[in-house]
């Protein structure tokens, strides 16, 4: 009997899945371990997730976790549109500069939107804490 090969189940090819689940691993671990930004989103990111879920504030959690998701995930593109463009193109290049400058402008924005976020919930969840610590 063959084994189900249809294209909507993730778990019937067990090599696959594992191998795209490793890899990536890999990216999120260079991701982690050479981009500063993609580093500072991640850990302010999980201290207030840590406060938010110590709160109870599972909406808020959701928010955060959409909002990290989305800076985290343009920082990744913006991190391999520079790389594929340095190699592609290593000496200055204005055509490839725009390429990364528009690169930079996304995640720039998402990074905007992300700060946004954490900050209106530091300042809506700043009283919850001194009450509680108090």
């Amino acid at each position: 009997m063959k084994p189900n090969k249809s294209p909507w189940c993730i778990f019937c090819d067990r090599y696959t899945f594992l191998r795209k689940a490793r890899v990536m691993c890999a990216g999120l671990h260079y991701a982690f371990t050479r981009d500063k930004s993609f580093m500072l989103a991640a850990l302010l990111s999980g201290g207030v997730l840590a406060v938010t879920i110590a709160l109870h504030d599972w909406v808020d959690v959701l928010i955060i976790l959409l909002a990290t998701g989305l800076v985290l995930m343009s920082e990744l593109m913006n991190t391999a549109i520079e790389r594929v463009c340095d190699l592609i193109e290593s000496r200055s290049d204005e055509r490839i500069g725009h390429v990364k400058d528009v690169a930079a402008a996304a995640a720039g924005l998402c990074l905007i939107i992300w700060i946004i976020v954490l900050v209106s919930e530091l300042i809506r969840i700043y009283p919850q804490i001194t009450a509680a610590l108090s």
